[in-house]
C-alpha cells in the first residue's frame, strides 16, 4: 500500500508540474485580440505559483501587524487607567490619614525627641513621594515600560522587532527556491530530483517563520502585559500610602518590571545569540537556498532559535528575581496537545 501511495503521489506531481498541450488549428493574426491576451503569460504560471519575495512581504505584512496593534497600546492603557481614578483618590485619602494619624500617636508616644522626629521625617517622606508618584501618574505608569523599551533598542542597535523580520526575511528566501525549483520542472525526473530537497526547504522556511512568530509573540505578549498592569497602576500606587498596605504596590511594581523585561531579554538574546546565527543564515543565503545542505543547515538553526524563543518567559520573570510577568507555557501546551492530536489521527490512518 505505500508503495501504490508513492506512485499515486509522484503521478500527481508530474501531472501539476508538467505543461499542458493544446492543438491549434491556425495561427492568430498579429495584432489580434488573442495575441494579446497571451501576452501577459509570458515568463511564469500566474495562479499556481507566487511572485519571488511575495510570500517574504506577505510574512512582514503579517509580523508588522503585531507593531501596528502594539503602538497605540500603551497610550489606550494610560488612557483606560483615568477611570480608576475616582476610586484611587478616595483610597489615597484614607491611607494618607490613618498614616498621619498613626505618625502623630506615635510621635506623643515617643519618649526620645530624636527617634520620634526621626519617624515623623519618614512617614512624611514616603507619603510625599507617593504623593507625587500619584499626581504623575501618566508619565510614571508608561514610563516605567517605555524605559526598558528604550534600553531594548539600545540593546538590539535597531528596533526590538528587526530580529523577528531578519528571520521572516530569511525563510522567505528558502520558499521562494522551492517556487523557482517547481518552475523549472518540467518532467517527472526533474520532479523526483528536487522533492527530496524542496520538503527540506519548505521545513527551513516554516521553522523560521516559527521562530519570528514566537519572538514576536513574546515582545507583544511582554507589552499587553505592562498596558494590563498600567490600567489597575493607580490602585497600587494609592495602596502605597500606608506601610500596612505596601506590599500591594510592592507586588505591582515587580509585575511591571517583568512585563517590561519581555523586550529587553528579547533584545538581549537576539543580540547574543540570534545576530550570529541570522547573519551565518543570510550567507547562506546568498550561497544559495536550493540545496540541500543549505536547507538542512537552516532548518537546524531555526529550530535552535524557536527552543530559544521559548525560554524567553522564564528569564523574563526570573531576572531581577520579580518572578513578576505570565509566562508562554499556555501556548506551548497547546500546541503540544495539537501535535499529539495530528499524531494520533495519522497513526489510524495506516
Amino acid at each position: 500500500m505505500q508503495i501504490a501511495r508513492f506512485i499515486v503521489l509522484l503521478l500527481t506531481a508530474l501531472l501539476l508540474h508538467s505543461p499542458p498541450a493544446f492543438a491549434q488549428a491556425s495561427a492568430p493574426e498579429a495584432g489580434t485580440d488573442t495575441a494579446q491576451q497571451t501576452a501577459p503569460n509570458k515568463g511564469g504560471k500566474p495562479g499556481l505559483f507566487a511572485q519571488p519575495g511575495s510570500i517574504g512581504e506577505s510574512l512582514k505584512s503579517w509580523l508588522s501587524q503585531f507593531e501596528s496593534f502594539r503602538t497605540g497600546l500603551i497610550g489606550g492603557a494610560t488612557t483606560l487607567s483615568k477611570t480608576l481614578t475616582p476610586d484611587a483618590d478616595k483610597i489615597a485619602f484614607g491611607l494618607a490619614v490613618i498614616s498621619l494619624t498613626l505618625a502623630g500617636i506615635r510621635f506623643a508616644a515617643a519618649s526620645q525627641p530624636v527617634a520620634a522626629w526621626t519617624e515623623v521625617f519618614e512617614t512624611l517622606l514616603m507619603l510625599g513621594i507617593f504623593a507625587s508618584l500619584y499626581t504623575g501618574y501618566d508619565k510614571f505608569g508608561p514610563g516605567i515600560y517605555e524605559y526598558f523599551q528604550h534600553l531594548a533598542d539600545k540593546i538590539a542597535g535597531t528596533q526590538a522587532m528587526s530580529p523577528a523580520m531578519t528571520l521572516a526575511s530569511v525563510g522567505a528566501g528558502f520558499i521562494d527556491s522551492y517556487i523557482e525549483s517547481m518552475k523549472a520542472a518540467s518532467g517527472i525526473s526533474d520532479v523526483l530530483m528536487i522533492a527530496f530537497a524542496g520538503m527540506l526547504l519548505l521545513a527551513a522556511f516554516v521553522f523560521c517563520a516559527l521562530a519570528a512568530l514566537l519572538y514576536t509573540f513574546f515582545i507583544s505578549l511582554g507589552e499587553i502585559a505592562a498596558a494590563i498592569g498600567i490600567v489597575i497602576g493607580p490602585i497600587a500606587v494609592a495602596l502605597g500610602f500606608s506601610d500596612y498596605s505596601r506590599r500591594y504596590f510592592s507586588s505591582w511594581l515587580d509585575y511591571m518590571i517583568g512585563a517590561s523585561m519581555y523586550s529587553v531579554v528579547a533584545a538581549v538574546m537576539a543580540r547574543l545569540v540570534s545576530s550570529a546565527l541570522v547573519s551565518t543564515l543570510i550567507d547562506q543565503k546568498s550561497a544559495g537556498t536550493a540545496t540541500l545542505a543549505g536547507a538542512v543547515y537552516a532548518m537546524s538553526i531555526a529550530l535552535f532559535m524557536i527552543l530559544v524563543a521559548f525560554e524567553l518567559p522564564k528569564i523574563a520573570g526570573a531576572i531581577f528575581g520579580s518572578g513578576g510577568g505570565i509566562s508562554g507555557g499556555g501556548a506551548m501546551r497547546v500546541g503540544l496537545k495539537a501535535a499529539g492530536g495530528i499524531g494520533k489521527f495519522l497513526a489510524k490512518l495506516k
